[in-house]
């Protein structure tokens, strides 16, 4: 059940992590007696911040420095800023391997999305909640239905709807001029904040979202820092920035064949991520069919598209 209250503060000491097995963060490494590998696969590539370029990396390259400055690509003449980044394929290194060919590699990057007083409205706004310690160091908070991923089961009697700070901001991806095509149907029904500070060692280890409920495209708006979401195969690591403000949806061969993470190096100071996640059509209803010619899945995904728009 949602609760707004007052948040417990990041640094009161009930604030504990959630680790589990081999996940660390920097609360519980010590006594684990090992530390979190900040390596892992190495970064081949890099997307500039500016411009959009994809460049080629050196794995130990300093992507994200102590005031929070990202990597340029520092082309003369040719880096110039722009609005929207669309992530090429690494100079074509990937197709095979991960890629197909000639199709996008499925990350779109927003700047300024939101404003600096929309930024400053929507954490306080959070910070009125209670946060839930999550693992890697991660803070959390969930709207949205309670899903059992691994049997397959949803329930949603505690969801009463998404954050009302949120409402203007679906409103936003409908009609944005440079979201209003790729999310003109998009319908959140969950919602996640995830807060990820310095002090606590915070990440989020590889992985691939659930295919199961969660829809094709997944969509970001990056709060308070800068950061980087790192897209890695077998072969190569991919590092798309998310800029303070910005917004990033991520669809294709990045959600479906590419494993990603954040990495606990590319956290400076606080940053705070607002995912939001649409049905897959297991669970879409058909616009107008009553329940008799629903399936049990769409009946379900109707409920939670409903519940999803009270926006409370």
């Amino acid at each position: 059940e949602k609760v707004k209250g007052v948040a417990t503060t990041l640094m009161d000491e009930k604030v504990s992590c959630s680790c589990k097995g081999v996940r660390t963060c920097r609360l519980c490494e010590a006594s684990k007696q090992q530390a979190a590998c900040t390596s892992r696969d190495r970064v081949s590539f890099a997307l500039c911040w500016r411009c959009g370029h994809m460049m080629r990396v050196d794995g130990k390259a300093e992507l994200l420095v102590d005031d929070g400055r990202m990597l340029e690509c520092q082309r003369e003449g040719s880096c110039q800023e722009r609005r929207v980044l669309v992530a090429p394929w690494p100079h074509g290194e990937c197709t095979g391997r991960g890629g197909m060919g000639g199709e996008p590699f499925g990350v779109t990057l927003v700047k300024d999305f939101v404003s600096e007083a929309e930024e400053r409205q929507m954490i306080e706004e959070m910070d009125r909640w209670p946060w839930t310690a999550s693992q890697s160091g991660r803070l959390k908070q969930d709207f949205g239905p309670n899903v059992n991923f691994k049997k397959q089961k949803l329930k949603w009697d505690r969801f009463t709807g998404l954050p009302s700070f949120s409402q203007s901001i679906v409103h936003r991806l409908h009609t944005h001029p440079h979201t209003a095509a790729l999310l003109h149907s998009f319908a959140p029904v969950e919602l996640c904040n995830l807060d990820y500070r310095i002090e606590r060692g915070a990440a989020i280890d590889p992985h691939f979202d659930d295919a199961w409920l969660w829809g094709e495209r997944l969509v970001t708006v990056s709060l308070v820092g800068n950061s980087y979401l790192t897209f890695t195969t077998s072969d190569y690591g991919v590092a798309v920035p998310m800029p303070r403000r910005s917004l990033i949806v991520v669809d294709g061969p990045a959600r479906q064949v590419w494993r990603h993470e954040i990495r606990r190096e590319h956290i400076i100071g606080r940053r705070v991520g607002v995912t939001m996640r649409e049905l897959t059509p297991l669970f879409t209803p058909v616009e107008g069919a009553s329940d008799d010619e629903l399936t049990t899945e769409q009946r379900a995904g109707r409920e939670l598209l409903r519940i999803a728009n009270n926006f409370d």
